[in-house]
């Protein structure tokens, strides 16, 4: 049979693979024998042993808030029992240790650690029984040793969950859950992390997330540590309140603690509060079992602290920690700044439990407040925030008047007494200076009309008079001249000013009284205002003025309003008209008034009208004009005041304005250059001073054109065009005609110009010449002239008076012919001022121009005056002269003579004009008389020699009376040299060449520049102006003969009335005429020659002979209608040649006729005139 053996062996506590027992048997067989394994076997060889491991782990916490209690569980699987230790046999070897490791911030005890719940089998130490449950905490590697019990694990078998709990504090910081590890000794399993955390948010954890389950995750590290419920409101905005109410709401995120660590909760910024509070001055409530309701009193829970340096409240848990599930509401009481205030920031932090400092949310609705008449209303929203405080106020303002020791009673008239009566209700209290160089002032301003002199004012002895005085409080061992009941009127500012000496109570009536005398002028109720300022230490705030109103009860007394005075006379008439509205024109200004009473000069009576805005007439004295009767009332001469628009009229001695009836005078302004509606109605016044004052009141302005200083825009009341001739390329003359209704004058830098004459032949000039003026005329109109201004004009040798030459200065002008330009004398011989003379044409090119003989009124008494010697200077007196006539060597003129003075050196020291001569100019030249003549001293040379001497005519200026014209855009422009006329047409003709094609009349219009402008105004006439007729129709008709032919039944049969007629001659080229002249008439009327003055010329020098078949136009655009005033029927016209004898050398036509011209007449079919 088998032998059997059974025994046991301990295993090892680390891994083995095991070995195959042998068996031998000593004395049966001596080798050893392999055992073998039964089948069925499944532990393996002997000896074999499984490495020992952790199936599962899991650790995790109960709380996550800093500082608090906290109970960590861990639970763990193996897959192998776990012996305890044996202080016997083998198994005194075998016991096995537990370490968890990484429990970072973990707070407990060193040492032995209780083990809460769970398994048993555990120890802080080896060798104690199973009941121990405890375990080993190392403080410094935050650790925790467990060792097996005396019977070890193995009651829980194997694969068995193994849990157990124990207890730490938390941090007091926030932390994120740190790695956490389990490992053992004695059954050897190396370290091995723990899986952190139950996937879900801890039980009873206020806002608890699933992470905050991890083993000593802390809150205050993810998101920091805050006061998740932080509001502060107030329960009074008033200034100075005593009992406001500061209530204050919070709720941590975390519990504060009340020790390990102690937590402080800081409030603070309550900028402003005053507050002496104790440790038991606050209430503290916590939310019961319905969220948001206050009703749980937790006032010991807390320890409150009220710092009033630093303006905080210090609250420290001493009970037990805060709940972080709950909100909690304390209360304390301050009293308010006196001075306004925003609400400050309230901050509120804690420290142990640290929670950084945040703001405060404050209330926003409005706290219920008092309105001037102490009547509650709701405050301004945001008013409950804490320590929002209003601005101080003085409400229930009322001044009133009441005529005390008035002599007439029920009103306030000027110069009578009155008495102002004044109350008001500070909403804090105004304290009294309270050291030296302080103080506290009420200022009562506005007061208009008081008349009182500077300086200290008594207070009737009524109401508060004696908590004023007139200066700064009297304080122990300072004098001061000071008193009380009294203030200092201050008249520069119109304010009297109350140093305040004896405290005023908040929110009680101040009132006091004084005496003044009313304006000696009649007034409307100023705006009265009531203000405080301070420099009291006391008093650390200013109250901004605020309106005072007239005392309900006496709202239907209007008499009572302060500082209504009367107006204690007026005027009874009061008008006021202008004579007329263009601008810049003298206007007669009229006034009529009659004052209530009686105005004399004894009196120093006066009247100013003042509101005539706009006049052009400068600060001076003006004259009155109207009846005797009534300017001898006044001084002749009355202040204008050109800034106000004030005329101010003085009573004369003796004199009386009566009441009885109108007075009227009249005085002269100019009206403005531009438009003006005239002064808004109540801008025109009227006043007066002397023995009543009358206050200034609004004059009865006439309307419409007689409203005085109204200016309407300037126009032309007249305003016309036409021209002469509509034939093709006529000289055609056009004539305007104007007249502006206001002044356009030299001194207003006036200039008049017309636009639209275009589609003319005429080129661009700066000197246009004017026509139309008689031969000799002394009252032509000489108004307008060239733009460019006046020119310079005189005399030299090339340029003499004496061949009717005149030397014109037009250098740089851009002018190339003065021909045909009239001119006239605006500086010179007074003889020739305003004289005229014609140009006829240029005599060089170079100025000088010779004159008409006829047109101008220069040839009398002008024409001998002008370029005569007003003095002749020495330069130099040479030597070798002897006194004595001098002699005109060089010179334009005639006339001159005089005399050279000579000293005994033969030096001319002066010489002396006898006669001045004319005609002459800068290039005069004297020769004084030598001592020794040539002929008488046997000499060569006269011995007078190196003498200097300079000849001086008068300045000589003109005007070209002309005008600038602009081709391209038809534009005439002319400048007013003097004042053209508002009651009579200005006239002004210029030539313009009608184009050589047909045109319709163009459309015209005149304005006039300046200080004085007239806008545009379109020329009547003027769709005719400018017109060049279209020629539909043409008659032929010849003439021919030896050397002249004439025909005289030309041109039968043409139709009379048209618009145009116009000629045209054309030559046979036969031979060759030294010269042709034309000329053509009506019938009965004498030949006008044809020249290239009034007809296009053909002016070629290309010879026209020996070719019969061919003409050569002579003329055309011959303007019949211009030249001798043909308007149909029959005419004549006739050809002259001169030369040889016989006209031409050859006739190389052989008819006999040397001469051959075909006229031909061109006119329209129809009348457009």
């Amino acid at each position: 049979p088998a032998l059997k053996v059974v025994f046991k062996l301990v295993n090892p506590s680390k891994a083995s693979n095991g070995v195959m027992p042998q068996v031998r048997i000593e004395g049966l067989f001596n080798q050893p024998q392999n055992l073998m394994l039964p089948a069925g076997n499944m532990n393996g060889v002997p000896g074999t042993v499984e490495q020992a491991e952790f199936l599962s782990t899991q650790i995790y916490q109960n709380s996550p808030y800093p500082a608090a209690e906290n109970t960590i569980t861990v639970k763990f699987k193996l897959n192998v029992p776990i012996p305890g230790p044996s202080t016997t046999g083998a198994r005194a070897m075998c016991g096995s240790i537990i370490t968890i490791s990484g429990l970072d911030g973990a707070c407990a005890n060193p040492g032995k650690l209780a083990i809460t719940t769970g398994m048993t089998g555990l120890s802080y130490q080896a060798g104690v029984t199973s009941t121990d449950k405890s375990g080993t905490w190392d403080k410094d590697l935050y650790t925790l040793q467990l060792f097996t019990a005396n019977n070890g694990l193995d009651t829980y078998g194997q694969n068995n969950e193994y849990s157990f709990t124990f207890t730490v504090n938390n941090p007091a910081n926030g932390q994120s859950s740190p790695k956490v590890s389990i490992e053992m000794s004695g059954i050897t399993i190396a370290k091995t992390a723990m899986t952190k955390g139950t996937g879900a948010p801890p039980a009873n954890i206020f806002n608890a997330t699933a992470l905050e389950s991890e083993p000593l995750e802390i809150r205050g590290q993810l998101e920091q540590n805050e006061f998740r419920v932080k509001k502060v409101g107030q329960s009074s905005s008033k200034p100075g309140d005593t009992a406001n109410t500061i209530t204050v709401t919070f709720a941590s995120t975390v519990p504060l603690t009340k020790a390990s660590p102690t937590t402080i909760i800081t409030i603070s910024g309550f900028m402003g509060a005053k507050a002496t509070l104790s440790g038991s001055d606050f209430t503290a409530h916590a939310e019961g079992s319905t969220p948001g309701t206050f009703d749980v009193d937790v006032k010991s829970k807390f320890i409150f602290q009220w710092d009033n340096t630093k303006k905080r409240v210090l609250l420290t848990p001493q009970t037990s920690d805060t709940d972080a599930s709950k909100s909690y509401k304390v209360t304390f009481v301050v009293t308010n700044p006196e001075a306004g205030q925003q609400s400050p920031e309230i901050l509120i932090e804690s420290s142990g439990i640290v929670v950084q400092p945040s703001a405060m949310d404050p209330a926003v609705t409005a706290l219920a407040t008092t309105d001037d008449t102490n009547t509650a209303v709701a405050g301004v929203a945001g008013s409950a925030a804490p320590l929002f405080v209003e601005a101080p106020r003085l409400i229930l303002r009322k001044v009133d008047q009441n005529f005390c020791n008035a002599v007439k009673t029920g009103s306030a008239y000027p110069g009578d007494a009155n008495c102002i009566n004044i109350a008001f209700t500070p909403t804090v209290k105004v304290a009294a200076a309270a050291q030296n160089g302080t103080s506290t002032v009420i200022d009562i301003t506005g007061l208009n009309g008081v008349v009182l002199p500077d300086g200290p004012v008594a207070l009737e002895a009524v109401g508060d008079h004696a908590k004023f005085s007139d200066c700064r409080r009297n304080f122990a061992g300072v004098t001061y001249d000071c008193a009380a009941s009294k203030g200092m009127w201050i008249s520069s500012k119109n304010t009297l000013s109350l140093q305040v000496i004896t405290d005023l109570a908040a929110n009680t009536e101040v009132s006091l009284r004084f005496k003044f005398t009313n304006p000696l002028m009649g007034q409307e109720p100023p705006v009265i205002s009531v203000g405080m300022t301070s420099t009291s230490n006391t008093s650390t705030f200013d109250i901004s003025p605020q309106v005072l109103s007239l005392p309900t009860n006496l709202a239907t007394f209007e008499d009572r309003t302060a500082l209504l005075i009367k107006h204690s006379a007026t005027f009874t008439t009061k008008t006021i008209k202008a004579e007329t509205t263009n601008p810049g024109s003298t206007n007669k200004i009229t006034v009529a008034f009659r004052p209530e009473f009686d105005l004399t000069g004894d009196k120093l009576a006066s009247i100013t009208i003042a509101g005539l805005i706009g006049s052009d007439t400068p600060d001076s004295t003006i004259s009155l004009t109207g009846t005797l009767a009534d300017i001898k009332k006044f001084n002749s001469r009355a202040a204008w005041k050109h800034g106000t628009g004030t005329l101010v009229v003085t009573v004369a001695p003796g004199e009386t304005v009566a009441n009885g009836a109108d007075t009227t005078f009249s005085f002269d302004l100019v009206n403005p250059k531009y438009t003006q509606t005239g002064p808004s109605l109540d801008t025109i016044v009227i006043s007066a001073t002397g023995d009543v004052p009358i206050a200034a009141t609004c004059m009865v302005k006439a309307a419409g054109g007689e409203m005085p200083l109204m200016v309407t825009a300037a126009k032309f009341t007249v305003a016309t065009i036409t021209s002469a001739s509509q034939a093709a390329g006529a000289n055609n003359q056009v004539s305007i005609a104007f007249r502006p209704d206001t002044l356009l004058s030299a001194a207003r830098d006036s200039y008049v110009q017309v636009v639209g004459l275009t589609g003319s032949l005429t080129s661009d000039t700066e000197v246009l010449p004017l026509h139309g003026f008689t031969a000799g005329s002394t009252t032509a109109d000489f108004s307008l002239s060239a733009p460019m201004g006046d020119v310079t004009m005189g005399f030299h040798s090339e340029c003499k008076l004496s061949d009717d030459q005149i030397s014109v200065n037009i250098d740089g002008m851009g002018i190339s012919s003065l021909k045909d330009v009239p001119i006239i004398f605006s500086e010179g011989p007074a003889a020739c001022k305003n004289k005229w003379l014609m140009v006829t044409d240029d005599y060089d090119g170079h100025g000088c121009v010779n004159t008409s003989t006829t047109m101008g009124d220069w040839r009398t008494a002008c024409k001998a005056a002008i370029g005569a010697v007003d003095s002749i200077e020495v330069i130099d007196g040479g030597f070798g002269y002897t006194s004595g006539a001098f002699t005109v060597r060089e010179g334009a003129g005639t006339g001159l003579e005089g005399t050279c003075i000579a000293d005994a050196m033969g030096t001319v020291t002066s010489i002396n004009i006898s006669s001045a001569g004319s005609g002459y100019g800068v290039d005069t030249e004297i020769v004084c008389p030598s001592k020794c003549a040539a002929n008488i001293c046997q000499g060569t040379e006269s011995t007078g020699a190196g003498g200097a001497f300079a000849v001086m005519t008068a300045p000589l200026k003109a005007s070209l009376i002309a005008g600038r014209f602009h081709s391209p855009s038809g534009s005439l422009r002319l400048k007013v040299r003097n004042i053209l006329s508002t009651s009579a047409n200005t006239d002004i003709k210029v030539n313009l060449k009608n184009s050589l094609t047909a045109k319709d009349g163009v459309t015209a219009n005149i304005f006039a520049g300046g200080a004085t402008p007239i806008s545009s105004t379109n020329l009547v006439g003027a769709n005719t102006t400018m017109r060049v007729a279209s020629l539909r129709q043409a008659v032929t008709h010849v003439c021919d003969g030896t050397t002249n032919c004439e025909v005289t039944n030309a041109f039968a049969g043409v139709p009379a009335g048209l618009s145009a007629y116009v000629l045209k001659a054309e030559r046979q080229c036969n031979g060759e005429p030294t010269t042709l002249k034309i000329s053509v008439a009506k019938d009965g009327a004498a030949y006008s020659e044809v020249t290239a003055a009034n007809s296009i010329m053909n002016m070629s020098p290309v010879p026209c002979m020996n070719d019969c078949s061919s003409y050569k136009t002579v003329f055309e655009y011959l303007d019949l209608k211009g030249l001798v005033q043909y308007d149909g029927g029959q005419m004549k016209v006739k050809a002259d040649i001169t030369g040889t004898p016989t006209g031409i050398e050859t006739d190389f036509c052989g008819e006999g006729k040397n001469i051959k011209i075909i006229f031909t007449m061109e006119y329209d079919e129809k009348d457009y005139a």
